[in-house]
């Protein structure tokens, strides 16, 4: 649960200190359980999804900020015996000292808290099959994690119905579509990490990484994988001159290359390649998120206004300038597959 859900509040109450200052406490009486969501944990999502004959075997392994691995020899034993592992991992939202994300919750690293990551290791190190399950309120700094597991679900923080939608997605009964709407960091480093950088400094110059690393976050802002496979096709750019007060029609063709249906997000990027200020390399400027059944071919009809290409000048002055821009389409900020032209005038 989020860190402003009232799950996340229920056991602690406000009560007035010897100053008279308000602070939170835990309360004296037991939590009203009826004001309480019935939350369908991860665990319980994946028992009751898989037939009677599946054995779930569990293991806790460790807690989020546990730094002790005396719970590890238990979760090696249980993956040994298992055909697959199912590794959930993260945060703990909320306000007070013991949560490890939400308002306040402040880290100055970003790896899995406590010794978490040495668990997933533990259990990878058995070979049996892994899948990892994130439950968070920010990215994770994760490059061996991303290397090594073959299979990384980002659940953010799911819900009392989390669990479930966890399961679906586990067991393939819902082909997921979501694309980040962040980037995620290969390590602290490289932080402030975002796509629409300008065409300048660390993020894009000549030797373009840095002395001992990549200059590439892990995850870019717009990833997203599913479990079917689009062909994007046939941009094409309606006019390729318009007004200051005109609109920019796009159209791409998206086909369902997979044997499964699913969502694709189409995301349409702008640069504006010569500028009197220095502009970013790449904005996105509008997406359309399609259903498509397998061999199913659709085309995705895109609109961009001119304003929507204006920024403010040396003068502060909001203006859209005449001239060449560039249109990118993709699966994501990084991974682009079209690329066009077109001009505003006057």
């Amino acid at each position: 649960m989020g860190d402003y859900t009232y799950a996340s509040h229920s056991a602690f109450e406000l009560k007035p200190n010897k100053t008279g200052d308000l602070e939170l406490v835990k309360k004296d009486i037991k939590v009203d359980m009826v004001a309480e969501p019935k939350i369908v944990s991860i665990l319980e999502g994946i028992k009751t999804a898989v037939s009677q004959q599946t054995k779930v075997i569990y293991a806790k392994g460790c807690g989020v900020k546990d730094i002790s691995k005396d719970g590890f020899n238990e979760a090696v034993k249980a993956a040994k015996s298992a055909d697959v592992t199912v590794v959930v991992v993260g945060d703990k939202s909320g306000l007070m000292p013991d949560n490890t994300s939400g308002e306040m919750r402040d880290r100055d690293m970003l790896a899995l808290p406590g010794v978490q990551e040495d668990l997933v290791k533990a259990v990878y190190e058995t070979g049996t099959p892994v899948v990892l399950v994130l439950v968070n309120g920010r990215p994770y700094t994760m490059k061996w994690l991303a290397e090594n597991i073959p299979a990384i679900v980002n659940a953010w923080e799911p819900g009392e119905e989390g669990g479930r939608a966890v399961a679906d997605v586990l067991f393939g009964d819902y082909n997921p579509g979501g694309k980040l709407p962040n980037s995620f960091p290969l390590n602290e480093g490289q932080i402030p990490t975002y796509y629409d950088h300008k065409p300048s400094g660390r993020k894009n110059d000549p030797w373009t990484d840095y002395v001992d690393g990549k200059a590439r976050p892990l995850f870019e802002f717009g990833f997203g994988l599913s479990y079917t496979t689009f062909q994007f096709a046939n941009l094409k750019i309606e006019k390729t001159k318009i007004t200051a007060k005109g609109t920019l029609s796009i159209k791409v063709d998206i086909k369902n290359t997979g044997k499964r249906e699913g969502d694709e997000v189409v995301q349409l990027y702008v640069n504006d390649i010569v500028a009197s200020v220095t502009r970013p390399v790449k904005e996105l400027k509008a997406f359309e998120r399609i259903h498509l059944k397998p061999g199913e071919k659709k085309t995705v009809a895109l609109e961009v206004t001119a304003d929507q290409l204006a920024f403010y000048n040396k003068k502060m002055e909001r203006k859209v300038e005449p001239g060449a821009f560039k249109v990118m389409i993709g699966r994501s900020s990084e991974d682009i597959l079209l690329e066009g032209e077109f001009e505003v005038a006057g």
